[in-house]
């Protein structure tokens, strides 16, 4: 049988994933966030 330790593997690159997942994320939002309120300041400026 093999040991309990073999049997898992190394989470460290599965948690490198997920932190760069989550810092593309916020990145996405904040341009997001960015271009509405620049949508919103041009609609305002031809209203």
């Amino acid at each position: 049988m093999t040991s309990i330790q073999e049997q898992f593997k190394d989470p460290t690159k599965l948690t490198k994933w997920v932190k760069n997942l989550i810092v593309i994320s916020i990145i996405m939002h904040i341009i997001g966030v960015a271009s509405g309120f620049m949508e919103y300041q041009l609609l305002k400026e031809i209203a």
